[in-house]
């Protein structure tokens, strides 16, 4: 037996060589794909009865226009409310005449 463990440890170093080259030869994976935000979710809400009609335009769930339309009346806006402004502020839920439309 030890006549044939010489020989076998002569080859290790070269099998593990051989190991290490296949190990290294193999392709790299693939870096994930970049992927791009999906849409804001857009809504367009409107509500209308025999004198009224209020269009509410929402995206990603925020208000960012709310238009009110009465039958005999000029049409207004109400701004909504902007979270990213204080509190304080006092233009917030007001109505808003357009005077010039372009």
């Amino acid at each position: 037996m030890p006549h044939l463990a010489r020989p076998l440890l002569r080859l290790l170093p070269a099998a593990l060589a051989f190991a290490c080259a296949a190990a290294g030869a193999a392709p790299a994976a693939d870096p994930p794909a970049f992927k791009e935000p999906p849409e804001p979710k857009v809504e367009q809400i409107t509500v209308q009865d025999k004198d009224v009609r209020i269009d509410e335009l929402r995206v990603r769930g925020q208000t960012r226009s709310l238009t009110v339309k009465p039958r005999n009346a000029p049409e207004y806006e109400v701004l909504p409310i902007d979270p990213g402004k204080p509190i304080d502020d006092k233009t917030e839920g007001r109505r808003v005449w357009r005077l010039f439309q372009f």
